[in-house]
């Protein structure tokens, strides 16, 4: 695989597209990803820099617009658990860490100094 950035790392697939030039100034790209019902992102690279492009699902195959005629493309396995829902299990877990040491605290005998 080429030189990817970050998450690009993990990407299955990477290559770089070339369209003959139609007149078009974008063009709608089919995948095919690898496994049949796991969840994939597509990146380009774009002005020097890598963006994930919108994606939707066409029966087996992943759709996206690519603009121009010609793009480096990579494909990332995706997440099948929603952002969201991991930081707010995140956020629930410190919450209820929060509460159980204020709990701790408030339930501490307490010393009394000898006279």
């Amino acid at each position: 695989m080429r030189d990817l950035p970050g998450e690009l790392r993990n990407a299955v697939e990477s290559w770089q597209l070339t369209i003959p030039d139609d007149g078009q100034e974008s063009h709608t790209v089919r995948y095919l990803p690898l496994e049949v019902g796991k969840k994939y992102k597509v990146y380009a690279k774009q002005d020097g820099s890598w963006k994930q492009l919108s994606t939707e699902t066409i029966g087996s195959y992943l759709a996206f617009d690519l603009p121009g005629n010609t793009a480096e493309l990579a494909v990332v396995p995706g997440s099948s658990v929603p952002a969201w829902v991991i930081v707010t299990a995140a956020a629930a877990v410190v919450l209820a860490g929060g509460t159980v040491l204020i709990r701790r605290r408030k339930k501490a005998p307490v010393k009394q100094a000898e006279e």
